[in-house]
């Protein structure tokens, strides 16, 4: 009964450890709700560690008083995996995109996006939301009919740049087979996709008029959700096929706000950032060991209880003499279940400290109290057969090693 709950209070440490959320980039730049404000609001470049695989265009620097969004986002990354909630961060090109920037913002005020839903995601090409009719009624995937083909009503006429293109995280404007037919929706690149381009597409061209900052990982893993032409979620199994896949579990669009704009970069530039990222790291390794070694050092305190209490089971009422020598020695002879557990509990503690939802890890410490409980019980019972064979040998055998006379 000790050890069961020496295993639990130390695992509901690790529970409630491994879920504290860690602070987001932009906790200390809360968008205030979309007040009309936003543009007093500075948003330093730094901060942006998460972006997409820069080409050499102009849109890969990030230029001075640019308008910034942050969508809220939450997803299931694939079968069997619990849903995460992450921030794309994107900077919208007002200089080089101005009627589509003021109508993405007008549409961002007005909470037009808060609670929908991505319609349409294509593994290695586009994540499309944006249409106001993709809610969720009752139970998704159940939504309105119009899903995917909703809108405003108010369309702007397409803009096209020559420094703006279909990069990797550029954010572009869905439209119908017109050119001057975009409304609310858009779409997120999750590589480059330069065939939609004015020169490279047959079609007219499709315009794009921001690019993701922050967050890409996010939509790299939209981009892997299994959807229902392309059930799978798996990179190698991809259905050439798909082209308006629907996302089998929900990406739900929980807000879009504006963050602020560009402003100048700090002195935080990118080495001491990357230096001040790995003492962070640092940190959490020393953490990891310490919290190891304390863990190693309770099994240890109470699995010698434990022996001793077999010992003392087995010989009745004569009391052993042990010392932390000899509980040691005899821990380590019998401990053939030591190499089992160190595993159970590495792998248990660094799942709890890297996943990102509290339910996740509260599934996986229970799942590791099982095992290290199975553990246990397979090494009393190995110690408890083991001890009572030797006692009943010594009990029959002379100090001097002879047998005893007939």
């Amino acid at each position: 009964m000790v050890l069961v709950l020496a295993q639990v209070v130390l695992l509901l440490s690790f529970t409630l450890t491994g879920s504290i959320t860690q602070p987001t980039l932009w906790s200390q730049v809360e968008a205030s709700g979309d007040d009309g404000d936003w543009r007093n609001r500075t948003i330093d470049p730094a901060l942006w560690v998460d972006g997409p695989e820069l080409e050499g265009s102009p849109m890969d620097e990030p230029r001075l008083g640019d308008p910034v969004i942050i969508i809220n986002v939450s997803y299931v990354p694939g079968h069997l995996q619990s849903r995460v909630e992450g921030e794309i961060v994107i900077e919208l090109f007002e200089e080089w995109a101005p009627i589509t920037v003021t109508n993405m913002v007008e549409h961002i005020e007005i909470d037009l996006y808060d609670g929908i839903f991505f319609h349409r995601v294509i593994d290695d090409f586009v994540t499309q939301g944006g249409d106001p009719e993709c809610t969720t009624l009752g139970i998704y995937p159940s939504t309105n009919l119009a899903c995917g083909s909703g809108g405003t009503g108010e369309t702007i006429p397409i803009e096209f740049n020559e420094n703006l293109s279909h990069v990797d995280g550029a954010m572009g404007m869905a439209r119908g087979q017109e050119l001057d037919s975009a409304d609310s929706q858009w779409y997120i690149a999750e590589t480059e996709a330069h065939n939609l381009d004015e020169e490279n597409s047959s079609s007219g061209g499709y315009a794009t008029f921001g690019v993701v900052r922050d967050g890409m990982r996010h939509v790299r893993l939209i981009a892997l959700t299994p959807t229902s032409d392309d059930p799978t979620g798996l990179p190698f199994l991809q259905n050439p096929a798909s082209t308006a896949g629907r996302p089998v579990y929900e990406v739900h669009i929980d807000s879009i706000s504006m963050l602020g704009v560009v402003g100048e970069n700090s002195s935080l530039d990118q080495d001491n950032l990357n230096g001040s990222m790995n003492q962070v790291s640092a940190a959490y390794g020393v953490a990891f060991l310490l919290v190891v070694v304390m863990g190693f050092v309770v099994f240890f305190v109470v699995m010698a209880m434990v022996s001793t209490a077999i010992v003392r089971h087995h010989r009745g009422q004569e009391i052993i003499q042990m010392n932390a020598a000899n509980l040691g020695k005899s821990f380590f002879k019998y401990g053939m279940f030591w190499p089992v557990f160190a595993i159970l509990f590495s792998f248990g503690v660094y799942t709890t400290f890297t996943a990102e939802d509290y339910f996740e890890n509260l599934f996986i410490c229970m799942g590791y109290i099982v095992g290290v409980i199975i553990c246990i019980i397979a090494w009393v019972i190995h110690l408890n057969t083991t001890t009572g064979v030797q006692l009943s040998v010594s009990l029959t055998t002379p100090k001097g090693g002879t047998e005893p006379p007939q």
